[in-house]
């Protein structure tokens, strides 16, 4: 892998007035957001700095990814019509609701079922992705943070690589891709930060993004874009037929359309499901950690061989090796960390009383997943909230901002456990 540092060197005395910046951050959150959370996150003591040839992945990888959605979709919905194995389809709905399961997908029309426009993902190490977010979390992070930096060019240095802030380039590919002026309708409901999405639905109403509910003569029915945090609630929402209709007439696109396939994590196993891998290319095998379905008695392994529950449970060095993940749409179970199991961090006895539950929880039509671990260690300084630049070891996970026209933005987590970013103890820094 090409090398990585994760910040430059700070300067020896520290950032000047380094306190002072979590207070700009408060203002800076509370003013825009319409509340008093402030700024819940720690801010590193410099811009985030990779090496070129990782900042060159990032873009060139927002055709692999695509290339990925796209095969998933017509897969999904081949299976759906009859046209491919039906486990494919059986697998991604396995433990929704049945009237909004099969049923309620095959519905929808090809007009419906379309490619995320915006979305993040989490890379343990940068060029692997463990998940791919839609539209996912933490733009309102990113965007606080440029505004930082933006504000205090004497520290954090002037832009190089994205000279436009996140709001402003999704505004743009927003105004694009709709060839209309964007009118948009936001579920907040269904958000884990409501505050932050409030935060980052301000600044991009800076640059010309009307919101019903915000903005005058606006009214859910003539909106053009819908924006949701997960699949479902577009469903629950009183305006949902409206929106389909108004989306088979060409008059709306949904941000995350309004199935389940781009929210359930065991769509990374597809590429090296002995079904399913065929139909994938060695590139796209290339971006994820290799993932497989949890079945009741194993999981294949990348060598080919098969593992049963009782070798991966006996074997530190194979549990060590894996997380196992939630693979479905359940939003009490797919967001953040929850349902998700770092295997090589409990004992033989724990890790044999998690796998019979998970095994019952697959037995019971449940999707649960394993995935190779990957995991960057890292050392940063970082400023504290009382002024002082100190020190930390930990991990870095970095997300990748994509829309329609690529990539908007990268930021960079470090973090004190590897597989937890939401936390006020989280560093934050972005690539500018």
């Amino acid at each position: 892998m090409a090398s990585l540092s994760l910040h430059k060197p700070a300067k020896a005395d520290g950032p000047p007035a380094s306190s002072q910046f979590y207070s700009f951050l408060n203002r800076e959150f509370d003013q825009a957001a319409g509340g008093q959370t402030g700024f819940e996150i720690l801010v590193a003591g410099s811009p985030l700095s990779l090496d070129k040839d990782v900042l060159k992945g990032f873009a060139e990888r927002y055709q692999v990814i695509r290339r990925f959605q796209k095969i998933t979709l017509e897969l999904f919905k081949a299976s759906l019509r009859g046209d491919e194995d039906p486990w494919i389809a059986d697998t991604i709905l396995s433990d929704i609701p049945a009237p909004l399961a099969h049923a309620y997908h095959r519905t929808l029309k090809d007009s419906h079922m379309q490619l995320p426009h915006f979305f993040r993902t989490d890379e343990p190490t940068p060029g692997i992705l463990s998940e791919i977010q839609c539209p996912g979390s933490g733009w309102a992070n990113h965007e606080a943070i440029r505004t930082l930096y933006d504000q205090h060019p004497e520290t954090f240095g002037s832009p190089e690589l994205f000279p436009e802030t996140l709001s402003k380039s999704l505004a743009n590919d927003l105004r694009a891709t709709l060839n209309d002026d964007p009118m948009v309708y936001y579920l907040l409901d269904n958000s884990s930060l409501p505050h932050g999405a409030r935060y980052f639905i301000q600044k991009t109403r800076q640059h010309g993004i009307r919101y019903y509910s915000w903005d005058p003569d606006l009214h859910p029915r003539t909106c053009n874009f819908v924006r949701s945090h997960d699949w479902i609630s577009l469903l629950h929402n009183n305006f949902h037929r409206s929106h389909l209709e108004a989306c088979e007439e060409g008059r709306l696109q949904y941000d995350l359309s309004p199935m389940a396939l781009f929210d359930a994590k065991v769509t990374m196993a597809l590429p090296f499901e002995e079904l399913t891998r065929r139909y994938y290319d060695d590139e796209i095998r290339t971006i994820f950690p290799y993932t497989q379905v949890l079945r009741t008695n194993g999981i294949r392994a990348s060598d080919g061989t098969w593992l049963n529950i009782e070798s991966i449970c006996q074997n530190s060095k194979l549990r060590r090796s894996f997380y196992a993940k939630y693979g479905g749409t359940d939003v009490n179970l797919n967001w953040g960390s929850r349902a998700v199991y770092a295997l090589g961090s409990g004992s033989r006895v724990q890790i044999n009383k998690l796998f019979k539950q998970f095994i019952s929880l697959v037995r019971a039509g449940q999707p649960w997943i394993l995935q190779e671990a990957h995991r960057c260690k890292n050392i940063t300084r970082y400023v504290t909230k009382t002024g002082d630049l100190q020190e930390d070891k930990g991990y870095l996970k970095v997300s990748g901002f994509y829309g329609p026209a690529g990539l908007l933005g990268i930021i960079g987590y470090h973090l004190r456990a590897p597989k937890v970013h939401g936390t006020n103890r989280t560093i934050l820094s972005i690539v500018r």
